[in-house]
């Protein structure tokens, strides 16, 4: 019966046409076609749209490399991204927000702005640096999957991931995620500025040895340092070392200690009383004067103490009776000449000025010019090193 009712439909469309005209049979060859391209455009448009509303709204997240990248599509063709990378003792953050548009099956990223933290690893909220005018690095490209992940690729084209053996760390799959990713403003409310010490130290190790810079006794005296804690340890500080001669582990030693924002502490030793880090503006100052200089700064004082214990011996003058003996970075003995007793004198203050080394004693002052390591003139007269 269905089949008979279709036969007489098409005899009727047949009869219909072969009655019309030329003109006629035009129109409605063109009705035809018309509508078949309005029927293919809407089938068009229907695909880009689902494409595009099985990410709008949506948070993805994945890594590739080093990188770890999360990605939020919002309505308006707009998203944001947080990408990071860490290396030693830093990690660099960015902030991109822009406009993505979908062709056939990749999201094409406009980036409009970019914003770079370099933020202490182990405590992000502490950053160290700000690029507000930072570049966005055109390395990503991204694929929609059929699964609804995201294939992402280190600039390589969909087929050649798929198709060829490519590294593990130029592609990677985001997934989606319900955590939203912040904008650039959103993330700077919580943030803190703290101290930029990489030019110093990026390590606990680092750290210590910076200390024991500082410290001029520390190498002239065999001093040296052990860890306490580091940025593994859950505590209020960053770093912090204990210094010690060895042989005297025993001993409670001196404390050094910076926080997450840069503060230094001090302990030093207190006759069995119990231990405790305070904030020193000493050490402070000290820090502040390195990263400025972005090295070492030794005081005059420090270079002195480090030159004085290099030069410890006897030193007299050729051929004679007089001389003087450095015992240590503390200690000088004085000897006259015949008949005369051996001085010893407590070193009160030193400092190194270029070759002029000023050596204050408790009752006199010795200025002392540097000629080389076995020569040096205290005014007219020449010492050299005799034992």
């Amino acid at each position: 019966m269905i089949y008979r009712v279709l036969w007489v439909l098409l005899c009727c469309m047949g009869l219909f046409l072969s009655g019309c005209t030329n003109k006629e049979q035009d129109a409605i060859n063109s009705t035809i076609e018309s509508t078949s391209a309005v029927t293919k455009e809407i089938k068009t448009t229907n695909s880009a749209e689902n494409k595009q509303a099985s990410i709008v709204g949506k948070n993805f997240q994945g890594k590739m490399g080093k990188h770890t990248l999360s990605f939020t599509f919002l309505k308006g063709n707009k998203y944001k991204e947080v990408s990071d990378y860490s290396v030693v003792g830093e990690k660099s953050v960015t902030y991109t927000e822009g406009e993505y548009i979908i062709h056939n099956d990749e999201i094409i990223l406009r980036p409009s702005t970019n914003k770079t933290y370099t933020v202490l690893p182990t405590n992000p909220s502490k950053y160290l640096a700000l690029d507000e005018n930072s570049t966005k690095s055109d390395f990503e490209r991204l694929y929609l999957e059929d699964d609804g992940s995201i294939l992402l690729t280190y600039g390589l084209k969909k087929d050649e991931v798929k198709n060829k053996s490519v590294s593990d760390d130029t592609y990677g799959i985001l997934s989606e995620d319900k955590t939203a990713v912040k904008t650039f403003d959103e993330a700077k409310k919580e943030m803190h500025l703290t101290k930029d010490t990489r030019a110093l130290f990026k390590t606990v190790d680092a750290f210590g040895e910076w200390v024991l810079a500082h410290m001029y006794q520390s190498k002239a005296n065999g001093y040296s340092y052990r860890v306490l804690s580091d940025e593994k340890t859950n505590g209020d500080y960053r770093y912090s070392v204990n210094i010690y001669v060895p042989g005297y582990e025993k001993a409670p030693g001196t404390t050094i200690a910076i926080d997450y924002d840069g503060n230094m502490y001090n302990d030093m030793p207190r006759n069995g009383q119990p231990r405790n880090l305070s904030r020193d503006t000493n050490w402070d100052q000290i820090l502040d004067t390195d990263i400025a200089a972005g090295e070492v700064v030794k005081t005059s004082a420090n270079k002195g103490k480090e030159k004085l214990q290099e030069m410890v011996g006897k030193w007299g003058v050729v051929p004679g009776d007089s001389f003087f003996t450095i015992i240590s970075d503390s200690e000088v003995e004085i000897f006259r000449g015949p008949g005369e007793p051996i001085e010893k004198k407590q070193v009160e203050e030193v400092t190194l000025d270029g070759d002029m080394l000023t050596i204050v004693l408790v009752d006199k002052t010795m200025t002392l010019e540097l000629i080389d390591d076995q020569t040096m003139k205290m005014g007219e007269t020449t010492y050299k090193k005799i034992e």
